[in-house]
């Protein structure tokens, strides 16, 4: 199986959609005198989602991720190319480029996430998953764990938080073993036991769990990116 750098964004934007979609999917038969279609009417309490554009910013990203790394209250925006994560700040009209850290040499990223104070990078070093992990530490952005077997991302699960996953990878068979709980200790990556069962024909990439169920039910793209 080859290994598809679009479809986990595709799957986000299509849960995204969901998401907002959702309360008006449930709804009440329409009374008498009532419209009986629907509308969804904002709530002008409830303050209102800031959009911001930047100016036009030189670089083809694959993937990205915001946290606040320093603990400092401002969430730093991590922007991931092929070879390298480009760290930057929201500026007055454009994004503002504080570091950027190469990949190792021959590695290809594939994919970056975040946790708490660290930012988790998967990338591919002689078909092998190579990842590595970034935090600030005195005083500057550093790779404070690399040689990561394994392909990772987090996943928000309902009743136990956001936690991080792995999954292994090989060329040309693909992805292959079970999803597993990973978890930093120390100066490295190490597993703290299996992640709920997801079906095989599902990779780390290609679902996400549906946030409004407490049952844990999963949204899956099949090996074709057709949903399931």
């Amino acid at each position: 199986m080859a290994l598809s750098k679009n479809r986990f964004a595709s799957l986000k934007l299509l849960i995204g959609l969901l998401v907002l979609l959702y309360p008006a999917l449930i709804l009440a038969e329409p009374q008498k005198g009532q419209d009986e279609g629907f509308i969804i009417k904002s709530e002008e309490s409830k303050p209102s989602p800031e959009l911001w554009k930047s100016q036009p910013f030189d670089g083809l990203f694959t993937g990205m991720t915001e946290t606040d790394i320093r603990k400092d209250g401002t969430r730093e925006l991590f922007l991931l190319s092929k070879k390298k994560v480009i760290i930057a700040k929201r500026g007055p009209d454009k994004l503002e480029v504080i570091k950027e850290i190469k990949a190792l040499p021959g590695a290809d990223n594939v994919a970056i996430t975040s946790l708490g104070q660290a930012v988790y990078v998967s990338a591919l070093f002689n078909n092998r998953p190579y990842g590595s992990v970034i935090e600030f530490k005195d005083n500057d952005y550093r790779v404070t764990i690399k040689g990561i077997g394994w392909l990772m991302r987090t996943v928000e699960v309902p009743g136990s938080g956001t936690v991080l996953i792995g999954q292994k990878f090989r060329k040309p068979d693909g992805f292959f073993g079970e999803l597993r709980v990973l978890n930093v200790e120390g100066a490295a990556i190490v597993e703290k036991g299996p992640f709920m069962k997801i079906p095989r024909y599902v990779d780390i990439y290609g679902f996400d769990v549906l946030k409004s169920n407490a049952d844990k039910d999963i949204i899956a793209l099949n090996n074709r990116d057709y949903l399931r």
